[in-house]
């Protein structure tokens, strides 16, 4: 198949990673397609299947990011997310990416705007796990390219790897007792491979502040490192990943061991559902880790820390190591009311009383 290569531009590539407003900040900015063409800039509207999402934008996942991009420029994409879900939903992989193809260069070439956005959580694991493909997607987006800037956003790792593991938790992929091996991603090592790849001037580092500052807006911080108004943009109601209490993790964690899930790698509690049958909010303290996997990764990630500061200009707030475990009594009693007052409940024998609420 002939393709003419498009005019070159400004291309941004947002790398995430995850767990840091990538899905808000994606949703936003497909929604506001046709403001951001006025502005001069252009989101693909380009689906992994190789259609083209219509307007008015309705803000399906799966026209919202560019994984796709990752089957145009890999040697070897059958192993990435977006090639298995094509593949699952019956389409031929093959087919899809010369569509996605076609139809990203035809978008491409009808398009007056001076700078082009892409957006994709897999291209911050690429950079993790696989540098060298991630080198030919590089390659890929300088064919119509005249300069690539990369954002990543950095989030500490404490909050990070608690956010990461909740996020298993609470989806029905893993118990807490699996969770014993503290998660990090390597934010100093991905953000040296982009550097090595566009120079420093093309990183743009960007501290995800919602952790600390509840007014952090990732939508507003983006707008201002592209160089457009956020204030043009509508903001479309958006149902982030909902918070995970101790209580209810520990809830998830106790029917994963009675139902022995971990034993089966390919086990869900959710049976194939993105949604847990447990609630969510079982009132208790918020979701943490075991005290002892956070000193770990509070002593582990002190190096990037410290390199993340002095290098790249993005400094956190100091976390001290608690002492005490949020896994105590008065969590274990509250769940264990919770658990009698519902159908779990081997037997009506015997009755809890919930714990008083100071």
């Amino acid at each position: 198949m002939s393709i003419s290569i498009p005019r070159k531009r400004h291309v941004w590539v947002h790398i995430g990673p995850p767990k840091t407003g990538t899905s808000s900040l994606q949703h936003c900015l497909a929604h506001n397609r046709k403001v951001l063409r006025g502005l001069g800039i252009l989101y693909p509207a380009v689906r992994p299947d190789g259609g083209v999402m219509s307007e008015p934008d309705p803000g399906e996942p799966s026209g919202v990011k560019h994984d796709y991009l990752l089957l145009l420029c890999m040697k070897d994409p059958s192993t990435t997310t977006i090639h298995n879900r094509l593949s699952r939903s019956g389409h031929d992989v093959g087919l899809a990416t010369k569509r996605c193809e076609q139809s990203l260069y035809e978008e491409l070439e009808g398009s007056s705007c001076d700078q082009v956005l892409f957006s994709s959580e897999a291209f911050g694991n690429l950079l993790k796990t696989n540098p060298d493909e991630a080198t030919r997607l590089v390659d890929y987006v300088k064919q119509f390219a005249d300069r690539v800037t990369f954002v990543i956003y950095v989030r500490h790792p404490l909050h990070h790897a608690r956010s990461h593991q909740q996020h298993l938790v609470k989806s029905g992929y893993r118990s807490l007792s699996a969770a014993d091996v503290p998660f990090r991603f390597p934010f100093v090592d991905v953000i040296e491979r982009l550097v090595t790849m566009v120079g420093p001037d093309d990183v743009q580092v960007r501290r995800y502040g919602r952790d600390f500052d509840s007014a952090f807006d990732v939508v507003a911080d983006f707008a201002d490192t592209v160089g457009f108004d956020h204030a043009r943009l509508a903001r479309p109601k958006f149902h982030g990943n909902r918070g995970l209490s101790m209580a209810s993790a520990l809830l998830i964690d106790s029917l994963h061991r009675q139902l022995e899930l971990d034993d089966d790698p390919s086990a869900r509690l959710t049976g194939g559902s993105r949604r847990s049958p447990i609630p969510h909010n079982i009132g208790s303290s918020p979701f943490r880790l075991s005290s002892d996997v956070e000193s770990q990764i509070l002593k582990a990630s002190k190096g990037d820390l410290e390199a993340l500061a002095t290098v790249y200009g993005v400094s956190f707030p100091h976390i001290a190591e608690s002492p005490v475990d949020v896994w105590d009594q008065e969590t274990l009693d509250d769940l264990s009311w919770h658990m009698h007052q519902t159908a779990l409940r081997t037997s009506s024998a015997t009755r809890v009383r919930r714990p008083a609420q100071t």
